[in-house]
């Protein structure tokens, strides 16, 4: 007769929620690639989990290294957000503007004229922006690349210095034929 071997409930229920721990890492890890930059608290809720929860997988994860984390410091507080390991963060000083938001004959797009509108926005155009130019801080003028799928636009030193825009969450909108940019977080670390 063979004698079975007796496993303890105690390592039963401990191997269950590992199995349990490493299926929300595996979900959790799907999440943060398909969407670089998404918030600890958006990603728990994208999980249906509690965010203690989901802040103890980022954890593990981050130790192992799978995950990186940010913080971000807005109006509204402080925010967690979430990039794979291999993430590749972008050049706030080059903003790019797709080709299908802006049409490229009306304004022409040969060079971007960029308006420090106040201590938070940036408007970029293709012409001048009367409106803009009456109440910005400052304006410049740059050139813009057109050799790529968008156009790219390099932020002039004095406009990118002033804002700190590298230690900064941008947040980029386009509207008849512009583009802003706002100032939404300053990075922490």
């Amino acid at each position: 007769m063979r004698m079975r071997k007796h496993t303890p409930p105690y390592t039963l229920g401990l191997e269950a929620r590992q199995k349990v721990a490493l299926a929300l890492e595996k979900r959790l890890l799907s999440i943060v690639k398909e969407a670089p930059g998404l918030s600890a608290y958006d990603a728990s809720l994208k999980l249906h989990k509690p965010p203690a929860t989901v802040h103890s997988a980022i954890k593990r994860m981050a130790r192992k290294g799978e995950v990186g984390t940010r913080s971000v410091l807005r109006k509204t507080g402080k925010v967690t957000l979430l990039y794979p390991n291999d993430y590749s963060f972008p050049d706030n000083t080059l903003v790019e503007i797709p080709r299908e938001v802006v049409h490229n004959g009306n304004p022409s797009w040969l060079s971007a004229f960029i308006y420090a509108l106040n201590d938070e926005s940036i408007g970029v155009s293709g012409e001048p922006v009367p409106e803009w130019e009456a109440n910005c801080l400052w304006k410049e003028q740059a050139k813009v690349d057109r050799e790529h799928a968008g156009l790219l636009v390099r932020l002039p030193e004095k406009i990118a210095s002033f804002y700190q825009i590298e230690k900064k969450e941008v947040m980029q909108v386009f509207l008849n034929n512009k583009t802003l940019l706002t100032m939404i977080g300053t990075i922490q670390g």
